[in-house]
């Protein structure tokens, strides 16, 4: 995975990089210009559905508080199927 991410309430948007499970810092671009603040990301991915992929970079968009309620929700979901 890879992209530009514009974060709310900061006026740069940052570079991230990341190859399975190890990801470089991400790098803040505070000499970008112009007032385009959509984010972009590039997935490279092998065996994985494409609504497991949604699904987590929906809960990257998530707030902290919502956050913590998925996580809550799936751990709910997870003890319920499991006997």
């Amino acid at each position: 995975i890879k992209g530009i991410a514009h974060v709310e309430d900061i006026e740069w948007p940052f570079v991230f990089h990341g190859v399975q499970h190890i990801f470089d810092t991400p790098v803040p671009l505070k000499s970008w210009t112009g007032n385009d603040r959509t984010s972009r990301i590039v997935v490279i991915a092998r065996d994985m559905d494409k609504s497991d992929i949604q699904a987590s970079l929906d809960t990257l968009r998530m707030r902290p508080g919502e956050v913590d309620a998925h996580i809550d929700g799936m751990m709910g979901q997870a003890s319920e199927t499991v006997d």
